[in-house]
Protein backbone atom coordinates (compact mmCIF):
# COMPACT_ATOMS: atom_id res chain seq x y z
CA UNK A 1 0.00 0.00 0.00
CA UNK A 2 2.86 2.40 0.81
CA UNK A 3 4.43 1.65 -2.53
CA UNK A 4 1.17 2.50 -4.31
CA UNK A 5 0.86 5.86 -2.49
CA UNK A 6 4.49 6.60 -3.27
CA UNK A 7 3.94 5.79 -6.95
CA UNK A 8 0.83 8.02 -7.16
CA UNK A 9 2.70 10.82 -5.42
CA UNK A 10 5.62 10.41 -7.82
CA UNK A 11 3.34 10.49 -10.89
CA UNK A 12 1.52 13.60 -9.61
CA UNK A 13 4.83 15.34 -8.93
CA UNK A 14 6.05 14.60 -12.45
CA UNK A 15 2.78 15.68 -14.07
CA UNK A 16 2.62 18.93 -12.09
CA UNK A 17 6.26 19.75 -12.73
CA UNK A 18 5.74 19.29 -16.48
CA UNK A 19 2.85 21.74 -16.59
CA UNK A 20 3.78 24.88 -18.49
CA UNK A 21 3.94 28.04 -16.50
CA UNK A 22 1.43 30.50 -18.02
CA UNK A 23 2.33 33.29 -15.62
CA UNK A 24 4.02 36.16 -17.39
CA UNK A 25 7.03 37.82 -15.91
CA UNK A 26 6.41 41.26 -14.48
CA UNK A 27 8.57 42.95 -17.14
CA UNK A 28 7.12 41.22 -20.24
CA UNK A 29 3.73 40.03 -21.51
CA UNK A 30 2.30 38.73 -24.79
CA UNK A 31 -1.03 40.04 -26.03
CA UNK A 32 -3.21 38.94 -28.93
CA UNK A 33 -5.73 41.77 -29.26
CA UNK A 34 -5.95 45.53 -28.91
CA UNK A 35 -8.29 45.51 -25.92
CA UNK A 36 -5.88 43.46 -23.80
CA UNK A 37 -2.98 45.59 -25.01
CA UNK A 38 -4.61 48.79 -23.77
CA UNK A 39 -5.67 47.28 -20.45
CA UNK A 40 -2.10 46.19 -19.71
CA UNK A 41 -0.60 49.43 -21.02
CA UNK A 42 -2.94 51.48 -18.80
CA UNK A 43 -1.80 49.55 -15.74
CA UNK A 44 1.90 49.78 -16.56
CA UNK A 45 3.22 51.69 -19.57
CA UNK A 46 6.78 50.56 -18.84
CA UNK A 47 6.03 46.87 -19.33
CA UNK A 48 7.42 45.18 -22.44
CA UNK A 49 4.44 44.05 -24.53
CA UNK A 50 4.87 41.53 -27.33
CA UNK A 51 2.01 41.73 -29.83
CA UNK A 52 0.71 38.84 -31.90
CA UNK A 53 -2.10 40.28 -34.00
CA UNK A 54 -4.26 37.18 -34.35
CA UNK A 55 -7.15 39.16 -35.85
CA UNK A 56 -4.93 40.21 -38.75
CA UNK A 57 -3.58 36.68 -39.14
CA UNK A 58 -7.14 35.34 -39.36
CA UNK A 59 -8.24 38.09 -41.76
CA UNK A 60 -5.26 37.36 -44.00
CA UNK A 61 -6.14 33.65 -44.12
CA UNK A 62 -9.78 34.47 -44.91
CA UNK A 63 -8.78 36.89 -47.69
CA UNK A 64 -6.42 34.38 -49.30
CA UNK A 65 -9.11 31.70 -49.07
CA UNK A 66 -11.67 34.03 -50.70
CA UNK A 67 -9.23 34.86 -53.49
CA UNK A 68 -8.59 31.15 -54.13
CA UNK A 69 -12.37 30.71 -54.41
CA UNK A 70 -12.52 33.50 -57.01
CA UNK A 71 -14.03 36.14 -54.75
CA UNK A 72 -12.64 39.62 -55.19
CA UNK A 73 -13.90 42.68 -53.33
CA UNK A 74 -13.07 46.34 -53.64
CA UNK A 75 -13.68 48.26 -50.43
CA UNK A 76 -14.71 51.89 -50.45
CA UNK A 77 -16.87 54.06 -48.26
CA UNK A 78 -20.43 54.27 -49.54
CA UNK A 79 -20.49 58.05 -49.36
CA UNK A 80 -20.43 58.88 -53.06
CA UNK A 81 -23.62 59.31 -55.09
CA UNK A 82 -22.23 57.17 -57.93
CA UNK A 83 -21.83 54.13 -55.66
CA UNK A 84 -24.36 51.96 -57.50
CA UNK A 85 -22.90 52.84 -60.89
CA UNK A 86 -19.39 51.94 -59.69
CA UNK A 87 -20.67 48.63 -58.30
CA UNK A 88 -22.21 47.89 -61.69
CA UNK A 89 -18.97 48.71 -63.53
CA UNK A 90 -16.78 46.66 -61.20
CA UNK A 91 -19.10 43.68 -61.58
CA UNK A 92 -18.08 43.58 -65.26
CA UNK A 93 -14.60 42.67 -63.97
CA UNK A 94 -15.97 40.12 -61.45
CA UNK A 95 -15.20 42.47 -58.59
CA UNK A 96 -17.77 43.23 -55.91
CA UNK A 97 -17.84 46.71 -54.40
CA UNK A 98 -18.23 46.58 -50.64
CA UNK A 99 -18.85 49.35 -48.16
CA UNK A 100 -16.65 49.84 -45.14
CA UNK A 101 -15.89 52.61 -42.71
CA UNK A 102 -12.24 53.10 -41.97
CA UNK A 103 -11.40 55.14 -38.96
CA UNK A 104 -8.77 57.80 -39.44
CA UNK A 105 -7.80 57.32 -35.81
CA UNK A 106 -5.19 54.66 -35.15
CA UNK A 107 -4.29 54.04 -31.56
CA UNK A 108 -1.28 51.92 -32.31
CA UNK A 109 0.57 50.58 -35.33
CA UNK A 110 0.88 47.22 -33.60
CA UNK A 111 -2.56 46.07 -34.75
CA UNK A 112 -3.98 46.27 -38.26
CA UNK A 113 -7.76 46.26 -38.29
CA UNK A 114 -7.94 46.30 -42.09
CA UNK A 115 -5.83 43.31 -43.16
CA UNK A 116 -8.64 41.76 -45.19
CA UNK A 117 -9.46 45.00 -46.99
CA UNK A 118 -5.80 45.77 -47.74
CA UNK A 119 -5.24 42.37 -49.32
CA UNK A 120 -8.36 42.80 -51.45
CA UNK A 121 -7.32 46.33 -52.49
CA UNK A 122 -3.88 45.12 -53.47
CA UNK A 123 -5.28 42.25 -55.51
CA UNK A 124 -7.87 44.48 -57.22
CA UNK A 125 -5.19 47.01 -58.07
CA UNK A 126 -2.89 44.24 -59.31
CA UNK A 127 -5.58 42.80 -61.58
CA UNK A 128 -7.16 46.02 -62.84
CA UNK A 129 -4.53 48.66 -62.22
CA UNK A 130 -5.11 51.85 -60.29
CA UNK A 131 -5.62 53.87 -63.46
CA UNK A 132 -8.49 51.55 -64.48
CA UNK A 133 -10.11 51.91 -61.07
CA UNK A 134 -9.78 55.70 -61.21
CA UNK A 135 -11.22 55.70 -64.73
CA UNK A 136 -14.15 53.57 -63.60
CA UNK A 137 -14.93 56.12 -60.88
CA UNK A 138 -15.05 58.84 -63.55
CA UNK A 139 -17.32 56.74 -65.77
CA UNK A 140 -19.55 56.01 -62.75
CA UNK A 141 -19.70 59.74 -61.99
CA UNK A 142 -20.75 60.48 -65.57
CA UNK A 143 -23.35 57.69 -65.50
CA UNK A 144 -24.81 59.09 -62.28
CA UNK A 145 -24.98 62.67 -63.58
CA UNK A 146 -26.59 61.54 -66.84
CA UNK A 147 -29.09 59.39 -64.95
CA UNK A 148 -30.00 62.20 -62.50
CA UNK A 149 -29.37 65.48 -64.37
CA UNK A 150 -31.60 67.47 -62.02
CA UNK A 151 -29.78 66.36 -58.88
CA UNK A 152 -27.26 68.82 -57.53
CA UNK A 153 -23.94 67.06 -57.13
CA UNK A 154 -21.30 69.13 -55.36
CA UNK A 155 -17.71 67.89 -55.14
CA UNK A 156 -14.80 70.07 -54.06
CA UNK A 157 -17.11 73.08 -53.92
CA UNK A 158 -18.33 72.81 -57.52
CA UNK A 159 -21.35 71.27 -59.17
CA UNK A 160 -20.06 68.21 -61.03
CA UNK A 161 -22.83 68.57 -63.60
CA UNK A 162 -20.88 71.49 -65.13
CA UNK A 163 -18.47 68.94 -66.66
CA UNK A 164 -21.29 67.34 -68.60
CA UNK A 165 -23.86 70.09 -69.16
CA UNK A 166 -23.74 73.80 -69.94
CA UNK A 167 -24.85 75.14 -66.56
Amino acid sequence: MKMRKFFILLVLTIVLSCKQNNVQTSDSVTVYNMETYFKIYERNSKIKIKVIDTACINQRERALSDLREGKLYYFHSNTTPEWNEMAQLLSLYDVELKDYLQSCLRFTDLFNEYCYEEIMWAETERRLGMSTIDSLWLVAERMFVMKYPDSIYIRDGEDVRKKYFNL
